[in-house]
C-alpha cells in the first residue's frame, strides 16, 4: 500500500515552555503533536484528532512498526467511515497558563487537548470524535473540565 508524506498543517512553540505544537495529517489520519525542544524529561506527546480514511477494525500493528501514525479503530470513532481533512487556514493552537498544555481548535471548535499528564498511565490526550476511551485518546466530553479552562488559555 502507498502513503502519502505527512503534511504540517500547524506548528507553534508555547510562550511559557520549550515545547513546540504540531499539527500534522497525511491521507490517511490526523495527530496533535507536542515536542520538547530541549532535553528535558519532556517526552513527545501525540493524540489521535480524526481519520481520514474508513476505521479499520483493530490497530494496524504493521503501520505502527514502520513508523506511520495508527488509525483510530472502528469502536472508537464517531465517524467510522472518516472525516474529510482539516484545512490549515481553520487551525489555531491555544495554550494553557503554563504553556505545557495545549488545545487544538479548527475554526474556533475544539478538535483536540493535550494536557500536561499526557502520557501517564496510557492516557495521551482528549478528541472531540473519539468514542469511550482509546490506546490512541479519551472521548472529549462536554463535562470535561478542561473545556472550561480553555477560556483562559492563550
Amino acid at each position: 500500500m502507498q502513503y502519502s508524506e505527512p503534511e504540517i498543517l500547524l506548528s507553534q512553540e508555547s510562550p511559557n515552555c520549550p515545547i513546540k505544537a504540531i499539527v500534522e495529517q497525511d491521507d490517511r489520519v490526523v495527530y496533535f503533536y507536542l515536542w520538547s525542544q530541549d532535553n528535558s524529561k519532556y517526552n513527545v506527546k501525540s493524540c489521535w484528532v480524526r481519520n481520514l480514511k474508513e476505521a479499520p477494525e483493530k490497530l494496524n500493528s504493521v503501520e505502527m512498526e514502520r513508523g506511520l501514525p495508527p488509525m483510530q479503530p472502528k469502536q472508537f470513532c464517531k465517524y467510522p467511515l472518516g472525516e474529510g481533512k482539516l484545512n490549515k487556514s481553520d487551525l489555531q493552537i491555544l495554550w494553557n497558563e503554563e504553556g505545557d498544555s495545549a488545545i487544538l481548535l479548527e475554526k474556533g471548535r475544539i478538535l483536540s487537548i493535550i494536557p500536561s499528564w499526557s502520557g501517564d498511565k496510557g492516557f495521551h490526550g482528549y478528541a472531540k470524535n473519539c468514542l469511550d476511551n482509546s490506546s490512541l485518546a479519551w472521548e472529549l466530553t462536554t463535562e470535561n473540565t478542561y473545556i472550561k479552562r480553555a477560556s483562559k488559555a492563550v
